[in-house]
């Protein structure tokens, strides 16, 4: 394997990803994490969604089950939710709320649901804060969730990589050197 300035990722199957705690992996990842960033701040209008690299997330994630493509959008959320419960679930926060709302299942829109769940989580985090079991598990169970569709995210970019054949590198042609 030879690299200068990039780290080369060896795979042996399309699906398969670098092993979790090596360079390689880190570099998937962090590539990964920059495009969905990027995908879900920009704006969703006509204009935005007709540029090759918007185009080919939205395919990439339209190929994913529905529960991933629900938690990688949820982990991007930009909504507001109360400062006290924002401070202690942090990027969490619309997952753990949504989470909470599935384990107490009520009758209503999704936006009042997720209110109200908001509103009970947010006093447990001003009475017992960054401590409270339930806070801890539901920040766990979202942070689990979030991983694992962030990992069905990169199969899906590495597989795709994969796919178009890639150019090799060409080492500049050196004469034969000549006796003198």
């Amino acid at each position: 394997m030879h690299s200068t300035d990039t780290i080369e990722i060896e795979s042996s199957s399309l699906t398969s990803l670098p092993c979790r705690g090596t360079p390689g992996y880190q570099l998937v990842k962090d590539r990964a994490e920059r495009e969905l960033e990027w995908h879900f701040a920009k704006p969703q209008g006509k204009d935005a969604s007709r540029e090759p690299s918007a185009t080919t997330i939205v395919e990439r994630l339209a190929a994913l089950p529905a529960f991933h493509r629900g938690a990688l959008a949820l982990r991007h959320d930009a909504r507001e939710w109360p400062a006290s419960l924002q401070s202690v679930l942090g990027r969490y926060t619309a997952m753990a709320v949504r989470l909470h709302c599935s384990d107490h299942p009520a009758i209503g829109s999704r936006e009042t649901l997720e209110k109200a769940a908001a509103e009970r989580l947010d006093e447990i985090a001003r009475v017992e804060g960054v401590n409270a079991e339930a806070l801890i598990d539901l920040e766990e169970r979202a942070e689990r969730f979030y991983e694992k569709s962030l990992r069905a995210y990169m199969r899906m970019r590495e597989t795709e990589a994969r796919v178009a054949p890639s150019t090799p590198q060409r080492r500049p042609h050196r004469a034969p050197a000549t006796a003198a």
